[in-house]
């Protein structure tokens, strides 16, 4: 970080920057040095485009699991997707078909692991449900 709000911290130390931002209010703009990333092996792994179908619907408002509502994309059964990044175990970023051009923020999808695992833990809970059904109903005959 090089300046807070205009003001140069070069050189300060952090329990003076830490004191400097918790007295500040409203919005609060960094300056900052971007991290270097050499781009020898990244390079390869960023033009990597999965293609997919998906075979349910999602709806990102109905997810309680997704970490970023707003960053979530709703689809539909059968529509394409075109993923960008797969680094996350249980969420990936990715674009609608046709919506690559528009200059948007890619948005999160579940991945297909992660999809599976949600769909066998609410074919799980529904059979538990049913038996429970089940034998309140066997228990309760005379």
């Amino acid at each position: 970080i090089l300046e807070v709000n205009g003001v140069d911290i070069r050189g300060r130390n952090i329990n003076d920057v830490s004191e400097m931002l918790a007295n500040m209010s409203g919005t609060i703009a960094f300056m900052i040095i971007p991290g270097h990333h050499p781009p020898a092996n990244n390079s390869k792994k960023s033009n990597k485009v999965m293609h997919l179908r998906a075979l349910f619907s999602y709806e990102p408002e109905d997810d309680p699991y997704i970490p970023c509502r707003e960053l979530g994309i709703s689809f539909m059964k059968g529509d394409i997707l075109h993923a960008i990044a797969l680094d996350d175990p249980n969420w990936w970023q990715a674009f609608r078909d046709g919506e690559e051009e528009d200059h948007t923020l890619a948005g999160l999808i579940p991945s297909k692991v992660f999809a599976e695992q949600l769909e066998t833990l609410k074919i799980s809970v529904e059979n538990k449900e049913n038996k429970r059904k089940h034998r309140i109903c066997a228990c309760g005959r005379s």
